[in-house]
């Protein structure tokens, strides 16, 4: 059974095959998905993916409830080289730049005005070098900013499992802290 989802276009919303959206659509479903996953754990009224849009990406039920999502790879150029839109391999850095990137993207999405209520910010980590309990590690090196729109910030992280990282399985709440 082909997975369906609706989507915003300037013709009005359409309802399309997840498997034709293109890439950096994509992206953005399939990491609200693994949030929601996680998120949804022991909540008695579970959230859903209902639109996806722009700004922010995603539209869900119940109603008012938005997710904006922001993809995190090791430098710049690994996106394009992961998605094969360039030569090479992604690179591998420490921890504290993996750390410096997310920080680079909370600054630019506190600046951003969405305009609706209960908006959660999911910055998906999507090179396999980290775990969430790596980010743990060295959660003080995270600046929230002072002012932002969001009512929650999560990073979403691989998990480590008997020596396998596992994509999107770990999520790291940044705001409101944890604990």
């Amino acid at each position: 059974m082909m997975e369906m989802v609706k989507v915003l276009t300037v013709s009005g919303i359409q309802e399309m095959e997840v498997s034709a959206l293109p890439e950096g659509n994509r992206l953005e479903y399939y990491a609200a998905k693994q949030f929601l996953d996680i998120y949804n754990r022991g909540r008695t009224v579970r959230c859903e993916i209902d639109l996806l849009q722009d700004s922010p990406d995603i539209a869900g039920l119940p109603a008012p409830f938005y997710i904006e999502v922001a993809t995190v790879f090791d430098r710049r150029t690994d996106a394009p080289k992961i998605l094969g839109r360039a030569d090479g391999t992604g690179g591998v850095r420490e921890i504290h730049a993996a750390i410096e990137q997310v920080n680079k993207i909370l600054v630019d999405k506190a600046t951003k005005r969405y305009g609706v209520a209960n908006c959660i910010l999911v910055i998906r980590h999507g090179v396999p070098i980290f775990s969430g309990d790596d980010f743990r590690r060295f959660a003080e090196e995270f600046v929230i900013p002072a002012t932002h729109e969001f009512s929650g910030i999560y990073l979403l992280a691989f998990h480590e499992e008997n020596g396998l990282l596992h994509v999107g399985q770990d999520l790291i709440r940044l705001f409101p802290m944890e604990g």
